[in-house]
């Protein structure tokens, strides 16, 4: 594989350097915000069922349905320690999925 003219394959500190480099970007672009929109993902079929009823019991106003299967977009303060425990994954909100265009 060759990328900007080297061979990654040949350049393995490069490729770790821009496996390293990917993955910090999308955690910055996931990482969800202390206050505002978020996207509620569920990892387990109980937390699908459950989803809803947790994130209002939390404060959180239920905003649509998110863009993944069974997920939910809401409006609340930080949830992402109070729900992991439940098999929810808390990420930033889509735009797109929040009324506003991306």
């Amino acid at each position: 594989m060759r990328l900007l003219g080297l061979s990654v394959v040949r350049q393995p500190i490069l490729a770790m350097q821009l496996a390293i480099a990917a993955a910090a970007l999308a955690i910055i672009a996931l990482a969800p915000p202390a206050r505002g929109p978020m996207l509620l993902v569920p990892v387990t079929p109980a937390a699908a069922t459950e989803l809803a009823a947790l994130a209002v019991a939390s404060g959180s106003r239920l905003i649509a349905q998110g863009p993944l299967p069974g997920s939910l977009i809401v409006d609340g303060d930080a949830l992402a320690g109070a729900l992991i425990g439940h098999g929810i994954l808390t990420l930033a909100a889509p735009r797109s999925g929040c009324g506003e265009k991306a």
